[in-house]
């Protein structure tokens, strides 16, 4: 799974392809009301919000969540952006100069 470390998104976004790659079985997708606005400012259509389980990190150092995610079925490299939300709940702290997070 590709994910991108987003710092400046408000939402945790998952792809479309990746959501229907994962073969969940008579998942219900929350309505959305809201815009997301691309890093270009156009307007992406929204597909609703789905509650999935996420984990971080690996043996005792692994932490467990449930995460809201934004649906989007838009073209991506990635299968889901990680953004403001998880990090702040994960307390992750994000160092550009090394690619890595903690």
């Amino acid at each position: 799974m590709r994910v991108f470390v987003d710092s400046g998104s408000f939402v945790n976004v998952i792809f479309q392809e990746a959501l229907d790659q994962m073969n969940l079985k008579d998942y219900q997708l929350e309505p959305v009301e809201t815009a997301l606005f691309g890093f270009a400012g156009h307007t992406v259509h929204l597909e609703g919000e789905i509650v999935l389980p996420l984990t971080i990190g690996y043996g005792d150092l692994r932490k467990f969540l449930m995460a809201t995610f934004t649906v989007v079925n838009a073209p991506s490299s990635y299968n889901v952006i990680s953004g403001r939300p998880t990090m702040n709940v994960f307390k992750v702290v994000a160092s550009i100069y090394h690619q890595k997070i903690k």
